[in-house]
């Protein structure tokens, strides 16, 4: 268009001090340039290289600044070309750019272009008709290609196309989960703030690691007090929806840091409450909050759901355990569970979650609430 070409000779680009490797994208977010930074910095490094990493300066990127500066140097300036003029001066010889693709004040001597093979190009229109910043012409100004993912050989050929006669390299990358071992049989919560949370979420799932519940923040997230405060408050109108309803003896099962629990006993201090944990760090972290607490009546337990009972008619409740027919299944043969309560938002995968028990369900009941403007429920299934 015009307006690009006008943009493009009122910023031409000027001759840098220093060699320039520029990782960028044409996709909007989520394709692995920062972990590919890293990794290049690296590289460079172990080549006897003084590398910098040059980030141009965003209020809302801290939290990969941050990140970057446990790797190496980071110039964060409000333009590219200052940050690599800095970076000469202080006696570095190679500028590594997070980011910069569109930036045409600036004539890398690399490019490299990311794509992650779960999005790809998206609907393939430009912003704001679909999730690109230009089009797949862009790809002439690439030396190289890095997909993040599964090989593509239709999505290749499209590259080598757009890239005419000029002699452009693809590889593929993989992310790999530093210290699995450790998450092995260990349930989790899992959450994200970046460009495709679903793509880490299917990464741990990939790895066959036991995610329970996902949660997805908008792409550089501050997480703060309130994210925590919901989760809270969720456990309290949870508890006041179905109070009428507990057992004199309630267990939480597998929620992790035993709030639902917790919050239980405080609303309620003549219920007895126990929290079954398998996981011995998370049963060792319940151990500590009760302590520093001072909450009498809840017993922290290490145990496995299916091998826990008691003698006595008690409430289980769940909040980011297992889907409702896996925990009906661990537990069909405890007879002196009363009920079951089940807190989840109120949507369409909890809809199929119930779908997929009703035929383990005599009878359920659901209370609807909001929580900070999010539709949640506690899906309260009756054993007998």
């Amino acid at each position: 268009s015009l307006i690009n070409i006008t943009f493009k000779i009122l910023n031409s680009p000027k001759k840098s001090p220093i060699p320039v490797i520029c990782v960028g994208n044409i996709y909007l977010g989520g394709t692995g340039k920062t972990p590919l930074v890293k990794e290049i910095f690296n590289i460079a490094k172990s080549l006897k290289k003084n590398p910098a990493i040059i980030k141009k300066y965003h209020h809302y990127l801290q939290d990969e600044i941050k990140m970057l500066k446990k790797t190496g140097t980071v110039f964060e300036c409000s333009s590219r070309s200052k940050g690599i003029i800095d970076s000469a001066n202080d006696n570095y010889d190679v500028a590594i750019l997070d980011d910069g693709f569109q930036d045409y004040t600036i004539n890398p001597n690399f490019s490299i272009l990311c794509f992650n093979s779960q999005q790809l190009l998206g609907n393939g229109f430009i912003i704001p008709s679909g999730p690109l910043r230009e089009s797949l012409n862009a790809i002439s100004r690439a030396n190289c290609i890095i997909i993040n993912g599964n090989k593509n050989l239709e999505f290749e050929n499209k590259i080598l196309e757009k890239a005419g006669k000029k002699n452009i390299h693809i590889f593929y990358s993989k992310y790999k989960i530093e210290d699995i071992k450790n998450l092995y049989n260990t349930k989790m919560i899992a959450f994200a703030g970046i460009g495709n949370p679903s793509n880490f979420f299917n990464l741990l799932k990939e790895n066959n690691l036991n995610v329970e519940k996902t949660f997805s923040f908008p792409d550089h997230h501050y997480y703060t007090k309130k994210d925590f405060e919901f989760h809270i408050e969720d456990c309290v109108q949870a508890t006041i929806k179905t109070i009428n309803t507990l057992e004199s003896t309630v267990v939480d099962y597998g929620s992790g840091s035993g709030l639902l629990g917790v919050v239980i006993k405080i609303l309620n201090p003549n219920k007895e409450v126990f929290l079954i944990e398998r996981n011995l760090r998370k049963h060792q972290f319940q151990k500590y909050v009760l302590t520093k607490l001072g909450i009498k009546g809840i017993t922290p337990i290490h145990e496995d759901v299916i091998n826990f009972s008691l003698d006595k008619k008690y409430t289980v409740c769940t909040k980011a355990f297992a889907t409702i027919k896996k925990t009906l299944l661990m537990t069909k043969n405890k007879e002196n569970i009363k009920n079951y309560l089940f807190l989840k938002k109120n949507d369409g995968n909890t809809e199929r979650e119930l779908l997929e028990a009703k035929p383990l369900i005599y009878d359920y009941k659901m209370h609807r609430y909001l929580c900070q403007n999010v539709k949640m429920t506690v899906i309260e299934v009756n054993d007998n």
